[in-house]
């Protein structure tokens, strides 16, 4: 039996939201420790991972292990439907072979979609060591990624002790973000030595979708290795590896 709610959704919006340019279906690991999902998009170049502990939750009745597999683009277009102060509750109907969806609000909705047989994919956790820690304001850093998508398909990320920047430069010219200590689209910056490293501009904008302008996100990264994109999720992780460019 899987029944869960949650008073404050919005972590499952933005983590669908997020994910489904990137990959087509998930399992979603429901289990007396909580949910998880980890997976790689087919061109291998990213990793995302997702989990809520029970305490994310306002009623979490899970008594065993199930995985319940989902077609990302059904998921999202039911969440749509979900207003701002809505209750969401997920129901696994096993007899059906559906997830319900039930919004309780101004009224009580209910949308179930069809459910997929898939397995709990087992990835490696890679060993990264990062120079770089940088929290930015979403608003900010997307602006940034439209500015760079206009010129070039990589994008540069750099940073120092004083700055992080984001680069892009081809023929069609050429775009520069720049956050400085004090900035105030700067929440933070840690590092421990300069890092820059190149990644694809349409992966950032996929993985950044999801997060509203007020949100704050976390870069981890070092030079030319791969970067780590955390969001804050109270009693949960959501965060992406990809992959760097690398130049000839």
């Amino acid at each position: 039996m899987v029944r869960v709610s949650m008073s404050e959704p919005k972590v499952w919006k933005t983590f669908v939201s997020s994910v489904t340019a990137l990959i087509e279906e998930a399992a979603f690991v429901f289990s007396p420790e909580g949910v998880r999902m980890k997976a790689m998009d087919p061109s291998k170049i990213s990793l995302v991972e997702f989990e809520l502990s029970p305490k994310a939750f306002d009623e979490f009745n899970v008594k065993e292990k199930t995985v319940v597999g989902i077609k990302l683009t059904e998921f999202e277009r039911a969440l749509s439907r979900m207003k701002s102060k809505d209750q969401l509750i997920l129901d696994v109907d096993t007899e059906k072979n559906r997830l319900n969806l039930v919004f309780k609000g101004a009224s009580t909705r209910r949308l179930g979609i069809p459910l997929l047989s898939m397995e709990e994919e087992e990835l490696p956790e890679p060993k990264l060591s990062f120079a770089a820690k940088v929290v930015v304001r979403a608003e900010v850093l997307k602006d940034g990624l439209k500015d760079a998508e206009m010129i070039a398909e990589n994008v540069r990320l750099s940073a120092d002790k004083k700055s992080f920047s984001l680069t892009a430069e081809s023929d069609r010219g050429s775009s520069e973000l720049v956050l400085s200590t004090g900035d105030e689209g700067l929440i933070s910056l840690e590092v421990s030595e300069p890092a820059t490293a190149i990644y694809s501009v349409r992966y950032l904008k996929d993985m950044t979708s999801g997060a509203s302008a007020s949100d704050n996100i976390t870069l981890k990264f070092s030079t030319d290795l791969p970067l780590e994109i955390d969001f804050n999720v109270e009693n949960g992780k959501f965060r992406y590896l990809l992959a760097p460019r690398v130049e000839a």
